[in-house]
């Protein structure tokens, strides 16, 4: 087994022998941030190697059992867990968080915020020209998603269409509702978020896609009105990888020339 891995087998393993015993906290750990914070100031601290448990646990005066069913308590994640997704700027899962990880991704937007950002991108479209301007915007939208969470769920659903019809630069209106009942997550959406049948939520969809300007019809095509450049077809008709990507370009540059 590689020595980047033991550690956090270890620790799982700990983890698992824990659950069975069921050591109780003492209500003054529970309580206690400033150990938390040295943790993880511990993890912080290292870029380059994973720490020991038996290291932080020793200078912390807990055992390992104590060590991870603390910081656990506290951050909800193992302590490897937090070391390994330590820079990871923010996530945004309504399923599996409820409304908290609204307020991750708040948390996130502050961070980013004290960068400094000399270049920063949307995922579709030109540079951005005021960052920070563009962070407000996005904090704004969270703090209204925090009001109401059923916001994040028309959210994901129109970002995710726009995104295929851009990809695919739109889509015909015969072959709209075959392309959505064969997608996971407008399946997942229409069940647990609307609690509506998948076959329901078609027109629905179309309907909100319109009427908040994220598409429109063109000739019987529904397109994306964000501002993109398509991709060329024999980039969507082929199994490409991101490492292949140059080549391509350099090939297609090739062609133009000649």
């Amino acid at each position: 087994m590689s020595s980047f891995y033991r550690p956090l087998c270890s620790e799982l393993f700990i983890s698992l022998i824990d659950s069975l015993i069921q050591t109780n906290l003492s209500t003054d750990l529970k309580k206690d941030n400033t150990l938390i914070r040295k943790a993880k100031d511990m993890l912080r601290s290292d870029l380059g190697n994973v720490l020991k448990l038996d290291e932080i646990s020793r200078e912390l005066h807990l055992s390992k059992f104590q060590f991870i069913r603390l910081f656990k308590s506290h951050t909800g994640i193992t302590p490897y867990q937090y070391f390994f997704h330590r820079n990871d700027v923010g996530w945004l899962n309504i399923y599996r968080e409820g409304v908290s990880s609204i307020q991750r991704s708040l948390e996130s937007l502050d961070r980013v915020s004290t960068l400094r950002i000399s270049q920063a991108y949307s995922g579709h479209g030109p540079q951005i020209d005021d960052p920070l301007r563009s962070i407000d915007t996005a904090r704004r939208l969270l703090e209204k998603w925090l009001r109401n969470p059923e916001k994040v769920s028309w959210h994901a659903c129109k970002r995710i269409f726009s995104f295929t019809l851009i990809m695919k630069n739109g889509l015909p209106k015969e072959e709209i509702d075959s392309y959505l009942l064969s997608c996971g997550w407008f399946q997942d959406y229409s069940r647990y978020a609307f609690q509506l049948q998948p076959e329901e939520f078609i027109q629905i969809l179309l309907d909100e896609m319109i009427r908040s300007g994220a598409a429109n019809w063109h000739n019987n095509y529904l397109i994306a009105t964000a501002p993109y450049t398509a991709p060329q077809k024999e980039w969507m008709d082929k199994n490409i990888k991101p490492k292949n990507w140059h080549d391509m370009i350099f090939t297609q540059h090739e062609k133009t020339r000649e």
